[in-house]
């Protein structure tokens, strides 16, 4: 199944977006977009494809997703059936992955940065303490506006960069050939 390019440019206008869902139908295509998203699930459970990795999801689960990643999420064929009327309650950051020029970028001060952005370009799945600080984190950046909100966000990928408190989704050997074109 070929994904659907969601341009997520305008929603954003070149900074951050912030988006919450509250569904009782989730059945996400299977999509990507040329920006990064960042996905806590607040509330609900399902099924969630990111790259060539399917996975449940539930309550308190966060990932990052890197820009034109295929991915989607859905309610599990068991859910449908058990006729539950179970709400899903996500929050959903984008944001653009070229804030910064190449020079800046390729400095020895951003190198776990830039680690933690290859990473993301698989998805990652936070765990632990660095999943708990993270979830208060976004849940402030939600209400912020502005230069606060890019700062929160700066934040929270410096604290993710230096931490190993996450998985990787979709495979090494995972090859994304899709573009916006």
């Amino acid at each position: 199944m070929k994904p659907l390019f969601r341009d997520v440019d305008p929603l954003i206008r070149g900074s951050i977006s912030v988006k919450e869902i509250k569904t009782f139908n989730l059945n996400d295509q299977f999509h990507f977009h040329n920006v990064h998203e960042i996905a806590l699930i607040l509330k609900g459970s399902g099924k969630r494809i990111v790259g060539d990795h399917i996975e449940n999801f539930t309550d308190g689960d966060l990932i990052f997703l890197g820009r034109l990643l295929p991915h989607a999420s859905y309610f599990g064929k068991d859910y449908v059936s058990s006729k539950n009327d179970q709400e899903v309650h996500a929050l959903v950051i984008y944001f653009h992955p070229d804030w910064f020029d190449e020079n800046v970028l390729n400095s020895a001060d951003f190198a776990k940065f830039m680690t933690l952005i290859r990473k993301i370009e698989r998805g990652i799945k936070l765990v632990g303490s660095t999943k708990a600080r993270t979830i208060k984190a976004l849940l402030k950046l939600k209400n912020s506006r502005g230069l606060e909100r890019i700062i929160k966000l700066l934040d929270i990928l410096d604290f993710v960069s230096k931490s190993d408190e996450y998985q990787c989704l979709a495979s090494e050997s995972y090859s994304n050939g899709y573009s916006k074109n």
